[in-house]
């Protein structure tokens, strides 16, 4: 199908992409901070108030003991018990268990002690504050979730709407405005008004705006079922956060892939831990990207408009070791068929050291195999001998017609040479190149070698 690629702005599609690109990068690094923060203050209620969390976790036991009998004993264990320093716990506390007849009472006296205050050793205080730690955990968690959907869907409207500016007729078929409104106002404004309200009233449900887009753009995002699959079930997790407290109900699970309900029921709080919504905003890269890549690649036949910013969001990502991401974008990078050799090739070997750092052994095997540098410049026959760990050819390779075709300072920083320079052939290069490696390079010519390795 001919797409229409009238009042395409392919700069302005990029300068979108790198912004969500970069709030979704302040957004890792808020979460991050912040739940290092969190585990630190965790860490420092625990040692504060270990006490009083020592005894309310055996009060507890005593409740729920199954005997009076047995809660008596519990009780006598911990009066005559110590804390981690070895003092005695009757130093600081003693808790009483009476029989009134109806069943058991407990009561607790706090000793004066000038090293540790009361509040340290009252145990409901001690899990009054442990309580509200848990609770930052929580509102961080939700905050998280919902800061990625936020994202998803900022960027996501900015897309519907230019869309429909692009080609209005497959939106606005079969729609009607009133006559009226076209005398009593700008018709750029009625047009605008009308895009809006069109955007709006569709970003309630952001997932089916995504199918929408794809159905009316022949969009073919079935290659990439996993990640949005993926991102479904994090989407419907932000609204049980939302709405639920991130308990399950009906809705949940009436709406995740079989795969994601494996033991789960009704009313059970849903596990959602650091390794979860790192992944999470992971997901949300892959989307995003993987959008960006399907709507360009389908209207803009002048690929170099977009391919080299797009690449630059990547190799960044590759940079700051965030292979999982790369790897995924990267791929679809390799598998477009319009670019020349030279794109694919680079893109094809950022993919597979991608996986290389994952430890995806097997399957970068199979890809080197499948690299053909044969026809290409040495750039890229060095790319393969690093990607082989060949490093002592990578070494008389470099030097063979140095500073071309990668001066010192792009062995030092570039993701190519990341395994590389654990080796004493790096050492021994390093130090004869010595002098390069005191500077700091900013903008490569392509003469220089090859782009974003």
């Amino acid at each position: 199908m001919k797409q229409d690629v009238r009042n395409r702005n392919s700069d302005i599609q990029t300068l979108e992409l790198q912004e969500t690109f970069l709030s979704i990068e302040s957004l890792e690094e808020y979460y991050l901070n912040s739940i290092l923060n969190v585990q630190k203050m965790k860490i420092q209620i625990e040692k504060e108030y270990q006490i009083g969390l020592y005894v309310d976790q055996e009060i507890n036991r005593a409740i729920e003991a199954e005997s009076k009998e047995e809660a008596i004993r519990i009780v006598n264990e911990l009066n005559s018990g110590s804390i981690q320093d070895g003092n005695p716990i009757s130093d600081y506390i003693a808790v009483e268990c009476i029989d009134d007849g109806e069943g058991l009472a407990f009561s607790y006296s706090i000793r004066k002690n000038a090293n540790v205050k009361p509040k340290y050793i009252d145990p409901q205080n001690a899990k009054h504050q442990y309580n509200k730690i848990e609770q930052y955990e929580s509102i961080l968690v939700s905050s998280t979730l919902s800061n990625i959907i936020i994202i998803f869907e900022q960027y996501l409207a900015k897309v519907y709407k230019e869309l429909i500016l692009i080609n209005p007729k497959k939106y606005f078929q079969n729609q009607k405005i009133e006559i009226a409104n076209i005398f009593n106002g700008n018709v750029r404004d009625i047009v605008m008004e009308c895009v809006n309200n069109e955007v709006e009233s569709n970003m309630f449900d952001s997932l089916k705006t995504l199918s929408l887009i794809s159905e009316k753009e022949g969009i073919n995002l079935d290659r990439f079922v996993n990640i949005l699959d993926e991102f479904e079930e994090i989407y419907y997790r932000r609204n049980l956060y939302t709405h639920n407290n991130g308990v399950t109900n009906h809705i949940y699970l009436s709406n995740i892939k079989e795969k994601y309900k494996k033991g789960l029921e009704i009313n059970q709080k849903l596990v959602t831990d650091e390794i979860y919504l790192r992944n999470a905003i992971n997901m949300l890269y892959k989307v995003v990207g993987t959008l960006f890549y399907e709507i360009e690649v389908a209207y803009n036949p002048k690929y170099e408009q977009w391919k080299d910013k797009f690449n630059d969001c990547i190799f960044e990502l590759l940079c700051k070791k965030n292979y999982d991401v790369a790897e995924h974008l990267y791929y679809i990078l390799s598998s477009c068929k319009q670019f020349c050799f030279r794109d694919k090739a680079m893109f094809r070997i950022n993919y597979i050291n991608a996986m290389k750092q994952q430890g995806k052994d097997a399957l970068v095997k199979k890809e080197i195999q499948a690299l053909d540098v044969s026809i290409a410049t040495e750039d890229y026959k060095i790319a393969k001998l690093c990607l082989e760990g060949r490093d002592a050819e990578v070494y008389e390779a470099l030097n063979k017609d140095y500073p071309k075709p990668y001066p010192a300072e792009i062995v030092r920083d570039w993701p190519l040479f990341i395994n590389f320079r654990e080796t004493e052939f790096y050492t021994r290069f390093a130090q004869e190149h010595a002098e390069d490696l005191d500077t700091i390079i900013y903008q490569l010519k392509e003469e220089d070698g090859m782009e974003d390795e």
